[in-house]
């Protein structure tokens, strides 16, 4: 599925749920690993596991794939992994305690690290 149409199925699932302070980041420039890293948050950790369901459900309707979601069980933080974009999902109060700008710096953490990780398993 093409970047552009994925990052819309994400966004129209966090919208159908109410998400709050959706943002965007292009990660391209950061890392091969993904393309999109879509930020959202919720109410109740009730919402946060209802987004990540209508994420899940408005990219497999779309013909995407979903990949992993992690965090569900307690639905302080979700994670869900479409491939090219992936989407962290937190309760309003863990998005607030920690400033957006900082999603960047989290995001080429977790590329290096895992690129590191692919190479040193031979995944590369």
């Amino acid at each position: 599925m093409e970047i552009q149409k994925l990052q819309r199925a994400i966004i129209d699932g966090l919208e159908d749920v109410k998400a709050q302070d959706i943002k965007v980041f292009n990660t391209t420039h950061l890392t091969a690993l993904f393309d999109r890293v879509i930020v959202a948050s919720g109410t109740s950790n009730r919402q946060t596991k209802a987004l990540a369901n209508s994420v899940r459900d408005k990219v497999k309707e779309l013909g995407g794939d979903v990949l992993s979601t992690e965090g569900e069980e307690i639905g302080e933080w979700v994670l869900v992994d479409c491939g090219d974009a992936v989407v962290p999902i937190s309760l309003s109060f863990v998005a607030h305690r920690k400033p957006i700008a900082s999603v960047t710096l989290t995001v080429r953490i977790i590329a290096i690290a895992t690129e590191i990780y692919q190479k040193l398993s031979g995944r590369v």
